[in-house]
């Protein structure tokens, strides 16, 4: 029995539990491009669960299952996926350009195309761009070449740290034990 079946059959008992009897199916939504899936139960005036953490719809059903009389429609964004978009071939070259012109790789697959970042790696490296490493790790000389609004926050983060181990060095070799 594959994870989607027993996933289902869980569905089912969770429903069946709070009298509720679920149909399921896909929903695109246009805008931002995603395709979530809908579980619904009853008749009569529609009520939305939508909750904002990604939790399985099914999470809401002791809540619809107080709500007789009504089209209970659950949205289960944890199994929502991306719909996939294809670009043209000029937005393609859109793309490349506005990563030479020095989009980050981030920017451009979230905010300007809505699409994987690993689609957008595929393309440029398909056009034969080489692409930007971003230094991820704190050094001296990334902290120097850092914008000025980062430059306080490395700083910052920093005197933490040196200020985390004045603190942590005398207690890790400590053997108090605290009054009960």
């Amino acid at each position: 029995m594959g994870i989607e079946t027993r996933l289902r059959a869980t569905e089912g008992r969770v429903a069946a539990a709070n009298g509720l009897d679920v149909k399921g199916r896909w929903v695109d939504i246009a805008s931002p491009p995603v395709r979530v899936r809908l579980l619904e139960s009853g008749v009569g005036d529609p009520v939305s669960f939508l909750n904002g953490i990604s939790a399985p719809g099914i999470g809401m059903a002791p809540l619809a299952g107080r709500l007789p009389g009504r089209c209970q429609l659950l949205v289960d964004l944890r199994l929502s996926n991306p719909v996939q978009r294809r670009l043209s071939r000029a937005e393609i070259e859109q793309l490349i350009q506005h990563y030479r012109e020095g989009a980050s790789i981030n920017d451009l697959a979230g905010r300007r195309y809505h699409l994987h970042r690993t689609t957008v790696i595929h393309h440029l490296d398909q056009a034969g761009i080489t692409r930007r490493r971003v230094v991820r790790k704190m050094t001296n000389e990334s902290v120097a070449l850092a914008p000025p609004h980062a430059t306080s926050r490395a700083r910052r983060s920093q005197s933490w740290r040196a200020s985390s181990e004045c603190i942590n060095g005398p207690w890790r070799e400590s053997s108090a034990e605290l009054d009960p």
